[in-house]
């Protein structure tokens, strides 16, 4: 009662393999058909069934690689959204690799020192922006205190940037240790310059 055998194409042969997964989940069938009869040799039957493994493993990656792709957008839109935030927050990124002895700052931690975007800072440069005397010293201990007894810190200070102007930063610094050894010092950086002009402005009452 077919309609692929009582109207065209008249099938009179029909070989199948159903396409299961390695959960056990059948998503179809690879099949062959001809219009006479024929009948499938060993081989044949094997490599028929070889096909159909062919078949689940490329559909399997196929999967995989559009779960990745959305994996990947996802990610992109978040490390936008984050982008984003941090700029509107004026919260930028630090980092310290005491294994590479290699100073880093993100986009927004240069934009708060006003320094141009190829600016490579390191830790005695990053120190100097702090405002000279007892704000200076006190970042030079906190991040002496870091790398060599792991300790964190959360500060409150000064800074003058490279084009002269001075800034209130909240510094956060955290510490990332393997097997006892200390290896990165890390943090944010944000400019709190205009939430502590608003504090100090007179309120308005009726």
């Amino acid at each position: 009662d077919n309609p692929f055998v009582t109207d065209e194409p008249k099938i009179v042969f029909y070989a199948g393999v159903p396409l299961v997964t390695e959960d056990g989940y059948a998503l179809g069938t690879l099949c062959i058909i001809d219009k006479k009869p024929r009948t499938l040799s060993e081989k044949q039957n094997e490599a028929l069934h070889a096909l159909s493994n062919q078949v689940v493993k490329l559909l399997e990656l196929r999967k995989n690689n559009k779960e990745l792709s959305e994996i990947k957008e996802a990610l992109e839109k978040s490390i936008d959204l984050f982008t984003q935030t941090s700029q509107v927050a004026l919260v930028g990124g630090w980092e310290m690799d005491l294994l590479k002895n290699k100073f880093s700052w993100t986009s927004v931690t240069k934009e708060i020192h006003e320094v141009p975007p190829e600016f490579v800072p390191d830790l005695r440069s990053a120190i100097n922006f702090y405002k000279e005397g007892e704000e200076r010293k006190k970042m030079m201990l906190l991040f002496s205190r870091a790398m060599d007894n792991g300790e964190a810190f959360d500060v409150i200070t000064k800074i003058i940037s490279a084009k002269g102007n001075e800034r209130r930063v909240r510094t956060k610094g955290e510490v990332k240790r393997i097997n006892g050894m200390n290896i990165r010092v890390y943090g944010i950086m944000q400019d709190i310059t205009g939430q502590v002009m608003q504090d100090s402005e007179p309120s308005l009452t009726n």
